[in-house]
């Protein structure tokens, strides 16, 4: 979190994605041996091509298939992740707690500037960043005690004979005016949670393996999943990238104050420090 809100060395935060997505580069695959070349030589040595089938409406709103590329590399300890396809770069950071955020950002816009010089990207789309957060259900420790009541949701009639087995869902979305910035951005925050014991919510994957990981012992899990990004309409790469630095920072802070003067309690932060 910021340097005005120390990171909580014993924290739920077992993520943060960074990302930009930009105009389609439909010739992607040619620039792949280059840009893994570079990367190879910066601290990502494992590489992977992932090819998903999806399904797309076609031009007569007919359903056809297609197949979705994907290439992704990976420091040696996967700690820390590339995704890149032909209309985003996203940079996956599981080691966060180690990480200063200046360090993880400058780490990532060297790593748009290097994709920038070898694929020349000429607008973009949208900017983003996201913070994981997994709460472990302990005896001592239950997340209705460390989340703050007003995003723990409604509760149901208490006459009813209810099983054991509630799963709670919270989504809210808000506008932001990042005044410093003259830019508008939005925010969203959803809680929601498993009870088997998955550390990381689904779509997120620690490469190269696909497999779930779970805490031990397995229990309830709640995640705080905050999303802090910018939609622009085909904004020209020179007017973004060269506020890079300054905008994630400003999407930073707002995460951060959400994260704590809202989401967690006093007793969270005693907890985590």
């Amino acid at each position: 979190m910021s340097e005005r809100k120390q990171a909580l060395p014993n924290g739920p935060l077992v993520g943060i994605l960074v990302q930009v997505q930009y105009s389609p580069i439909v010739q992607m695959e040619e620039y792949i041996p280059v840009f893994q070349g570079c990367v190879r030589k910066n601290g990502y040595p494992l590489y992977k091509p992932i090819e998903t089938g999806v399904v797309r409406a076609g031009p007569h709103g007919d359903p056809e298939k297609a197949v979705s590329k994907q290439w992704v590399f990976s420091s040696a300890d996967t700690q820390q992740t590339i995704f890149l396809d032909s209309e985003a770069i996203t940079y996956q950071v599981f080691d966060a707690q180690s990480l200063p955020f200046d360090t993880l950002l400058q780490n990532f816009i060297s790593l748009v500037r290097e994709l920038d010089a070898i694929a020349d990207i000429s607008l973009v789309s949208r900017l983003g960043l996201r913070y994981i957060n997994s709460i472990q259900e302990k005896s001592n420790a239950s997340w209705k005690d460390l989340v703050a009541k007003e995003f723990q949701g409604s509760s149901l009639p208490t006459h009813i004979e209810w099983m054991d087995n509630e799963l709670r869902m919270f989504s809210m979305q808000r506008g932001v005016v990042l005044t410093d910035l003259s830019i508008t951005s939005n925010f969203k925050v959803t809680l929601s949670q498993n009870s088997s014991g998955m550390k990381y919510p689904h779509g997120i994957q620690r490469f190269p393996t696909t497999k779930p990981e779970y805490f031990e012992p397995r229990s309830k899990v709640t995640f705080l999943d905050l999303d802090h990004f910018i939609l622009f309409s085909a904004a020209p790469k020179a007017e973004v990238f060269a506020r890079l630095l300054e905008i994630f920072h400003a999407l930073h802070f707002i995460l951060s104050d959400v994260f704590f003067e809202t989401l967690i309690t006093d007793k969270a932060k005693k907890l985590w420090q």
